[in-house]
């Protein structure tokens, strides 16, 4: 099935939004919002936007665990990383990595 979200058309999307990756889980899906400096989380069968999670400047790459419990956020224009814990709902650390990162593969 085929589906559009409007992220602009949001009233709780960041001023600025230019969706440019995403990852799923069975249950969730994630979007990388770039300029918004945030990543989305949306519902799959509902496709209702559910929240957003602050990250630094310019997420251009989200990579997800294998058990799906902590999602990885590169920050190109801040040069670092957003670890967002997927059980509590909310970023839990920032690291710092140099640089300017494009994308994140999360293993074990």
């Amino acid at each position: 099935m085929l589906h559009t979200i409007d992220f602009d058309d949001d009233d709780k999307a960041p001023a600025t939004v230019q969706a440019v990756g995403l990852v799923l889980r069975p249950d969730r899906a994630f979007v990388a919002l770039g300029r918004g400096d945030a990543v989305a989380e949306v519902d799959p069968k509902t496709f209702a936007i559910s929240r957003y999670f602050p990250v630094g400047h310019r997420n251009w790459g989200i990579g997800i665990a294998p058990d799906g419990k902590q999602l990885v956020a590169a920050n190109g224009l801040s040069g670092d990383g957003t670890v967002i814990d997927l059980v509590a709902n909310k970023p839990v650390a920032t690291i710092a990595v140099g640089g300017k990162p494009w994308g994140v593969v999360v293993t074990p």
